[in-house]
């Protein structure tokens, strides 16, 4: 998070109170309103993959969606729930 913030010429605040744990703030500068693409307008589509992946995820939600984004874009998804021993 520090390198991002960074690169995007912002600055992290950190507060720390006994007891009470840190609190961490970062400041991005502002910056005009996004470009967005106009209903109707159809963007590019993007290149597919077709390499194989390895997901490895723990949380079975999280996992799912990936390897359903993941198989969507043309890649071959082998994924894994389980740490290694």
């Amino acid at each position: 998070m520090y390198g991002t913030t960074k690169q995007s010429d912002g600055h992290i605040a950190v507060e720390s109170k006994a007891g009470q744990g840190r609190t961490f703030r970062i400041y991005l500068p502002r910056t005009e309103a996004a470009k967005s693409t106009p209903v109707g307008v159809r963007r590019e589509a993007s290149a597919q993959g077709s390499e194989t992946v390895l997901l490895a995820e723990d949380d079975s939600n999280l996992r799912n969606l990936a390897r359903e984004i993941l198989s969507s874009q043309g890649y071959t998804v082998l994924d894994s729930r389980d740490k290694m021993p």
